[in-house]
């Protein structure tokens, strides 16, 4: 597989950088502003979004933020094994955040 133009990695930086931002968002409500009790995080807004408590935002911002900064690395082919284990640790912690939520919201 040919290595990502400049172009691409610009884009795909960004794209990493925007899904950085938007959870760092949902981290300040989730934290900041405790009387939101809904976040449309996991579907769309129209559809009554989810419960999602702290914990469930909070391994969400995790996973993004490690997939962000493993993405990223892999770009500028630099090699950080600590970082892919962050990573595979946040997947696990968000998807245990998914199943609180779920059971919470009684879907």
């Amino acid at each position: 597989m040919a290595a990502p133009s400049d172009a691409q990695r610009i884009a795909l930086l960004t794209g990493y950088t925007v899904i950085s931002l938007y959870y760092a968002a949902a981290l300040y409500v989730a934290w900041a502003q405790p009387g939101s009790k809904r976040f449309g995080l996991l579907r769309p807004r129209w559809r009554g979004g989810v419960r999602a408590s702290r914990f469930g935002v909070t391994a969400q911002a995790a996973f993004a933020f490690s997939l962000s900064a493993f993405g990223a690395s892999k770009l500028l082919q630099l090699s950080l094994p600590a970082l892919e284990a962050v990573f595979w640790v946040s997947l696990v912690f968000c998807l245990a955040g998914w199943l609180v939520d779920f059971a919470a919201d009684g879907d």
